[in-house]
């Protein structure tokens, strides 16, 4: 089978589409495999189901698509639902492109499918008698008279699926889970933004069917795919440099909805009258434009975010809590003072926000996961909660001056030397408990902290406590064997026991040094835990 979707250029999500045409390839030749999308609200899961409509029905499915929305009626899903399997239909077995009046796709489908049109209509007439359990039913299996009155297998997209439990109709997951165990001609994709809830439902709401859906996370872009789309021609007005290419990566961490805004915002300002700015004042003004400006788009987006989750007493005590973690009051006694509540109120404020996924809780300390929010909380939602209205706009050019500040630091960042690096990262330590995955570390608080001599490959620093001692090195190339026996020669020398031995691999590490570090009790970080590290206390992750 020849693939429409290999080649495409969509950034960072090549390996998931290859999965995708895995899945396809072997529904085709009679296995099914259904497919569960799990990522965040922006982070492109219904550009990705987009982009499979408009190119897996070249492998020859009939492909369509359907988007659920919170508190959605039964009536309303109902007629979506119909007039997409209408487009779906029309353009595989019809024509490419849509007529332009609904009477005219009907009347071109009416000699083509007559027994699926036939079942809408009785859909129709169900939901003029308000009845909401029979229309799901009848919805769901109108895949199945399709599939087998053109002879074609189906591709359902369902986005959103998690929305479908605001259907008002009696066990609308149960109602689906028996009709897709019926319907073998069909295969589901389906996503959804909320991970924990999508998660229960797959393994509990849709009990007859766990297992059989394959959950694939749609993470962020990585530091290198963010830099390909940042270079990518749609921008190439812009020219970048990598200082300031890593400030935009830093502070939207990869996510491609952020990205692409204010890249966007970025091309406009190039080519209008802001065309002779420098690089940093060009970021500062679309910034500005995006998060400052009311009429932003980033701003409306961050503004709805907070706005779904203010809903009664504890819904107004969540904006505080969430610009006291802005500005890095972390610990529940700590946002108890700072937010003026009670801690029994901040716990269930913690609660809501951890149920949103908008926060994290690792170890001691409660973390926001988006760097770019946690920016616009601290230096906008902030200033437009607690300022008079004239002082608020007053100080725009404090928020202009906050955006030239972190470019600075992320430009310093990349200039200083790893192991002074490191020592500003142990220097925020306040024996707080951290947990992340497997890993769980008591991060005292230092009375000295130092950097010790380097071979150019391997870059120790020493912290001492009053009652711990750390030795951390840090490997910029793949690490081997050698440098763990040069780590424990450097234990060697040191006076006393050293309580926390850590290395941490930039670039990997080979199995027989995984296995050496082991045996001597050397705890061994990759990039993406010292970068959770170096976030989790403020300081600018590493990009290689």
């Amino acid at each position: 089978m020849n693939s429409a979707l290999r080649g495409i250029a969509f950034f960072g999500r090549r390996t998931l589409l290859d999965q995708i045409e895995k899945r396809l390839t072997a529904f085709d030749q009679g296995f099914r495999q259904n497919v569960c999308i799990l990522g965040p609200r922006g982070i492109g899961k219904s550009a990705l189901l987009a982009h499979l409509q408009a190119n897996a029905h070249t492998q020859g499915f009939l492909t369509i698509s359907i988007s659920c929305q919170p508190f959605d009626t039964i009536y309303n899903l109902s007629r979506r639902w119909m007039f997409e399997i209408l487009y779906g239909a029309y353009r595989r077995l019809v024509a490419e492109l849509l007529p332009e009046s609904y009477h005219t796709l009907f009347c071109a489908l009416k000699p083509v499918i007559p027994k699926t049109l036939s079942r809408m209509k009785l859909i129709r007439h169900a939901a003029k008698e308000n009845r909401s359990a029979q229309i799901w039913r009848d919805l769901l299996g109108l895949t199945s008279v399709l599939s087998a009155e053109c002879g074609i297998k189906i591709l359902l997209l369902v986005d959103d699926f998690d929305f479908l439990g605001d259907l008002v109709t009696e066990d609308p997951y149960g109602t689906f889970g028996r009709e897709m165990m019926l319907q073998k001609e069909t295969m589901y994709l389906i996503s959804g933004s909320n991970s924990l809830t999508s998660r229960v439902i797959l393994s509990e709401r849709l009990s007859l069917l766990f297992g059989n859906f394959e959950i694939v996370m749609l993470p962020k872009l990585n530091f290198e795919e963010a830099g390909e789309l940042i270079c990518d021609s749609r921008f190439k007005a812009l020219l970048l440099e990598a200082p300031h290419q890593n400030f935009l990566i830093r502070l939207t961490d990869g996510h491609p909805y952020y990205l692409r805004l204010i890249l966007e915002r970025l091309q406009l300002n190039v080519l209008t009258d802001k065309e002779r700015l420098t690089a940093q004042n060009l970021i500062v003004c679309a910034l500005h434009d995006e998060l400052w400006d009311s009429h932003g788009m980033l701003h409306q987006y961050f503004t709805r975010l907070i706005g779904g989750l203010s809903q009664g007493r504890i819904g107004r005590i969540v904006s505080d809590v969430l610009i006291g973690i802005s500005l890095g009051h972390k610990k529940i006694s700590d946002l108890s003072s700072f937010a003026r509540h009670g801690t029994r109120d901040i716990k269930k404020a913690l609660e809501r926000l951890m149920q949103s996924e908008m926060l994290e809780r690792h170890g001691s300390l409660h973390v926001l996961v988006d760097p770019l929010l946690k920016f616009w909380l601290a230096k906008v939602y902030y200033r437009e909660r607690f300022m008079p209205a004239h002082a608020f706009e007053a100080s725009a050019e404090n928020f202009d001056r906050d955006v030239v500040m972190e470019i600075k630091k992320s430009i310093a960042a990349d200039h200083e030397e790893l192991p002074k690096r490191v020592e500003l990262l142990f220097r925020q330590f306040q024996d707080e408990l951290v947990a992340f995955g497997e890993y769980k570390l008591r991060c005292p608080t230092f009375l000295e902290v130092s950097s010790r001599p380097n071979n150019g490959r391997v870059f120790p620093v020493y912290g001492k406590s009053q009652t711990r001692r750390w030795l951390c090195q840090i490997v910029i190339h793949p690490v081997t064997e050698e440098d763990i026996r040069t780590f424990l020669n450097d234990l060697g020398k040191l006076n006393g026991s050293v309580h926390t031995k850590v290395i941490v691999g930039l670039r990997g590490i080979d199995l027989n040094a995984k296995l050496l570090a082991q045996e001597e009790k050397i705890q061994y970080f990759d990039l993406v835990y010292f970068n959770f590290l170096m976030s989790i206390f403020d300081q600018p992750k590493i990009i290689l």
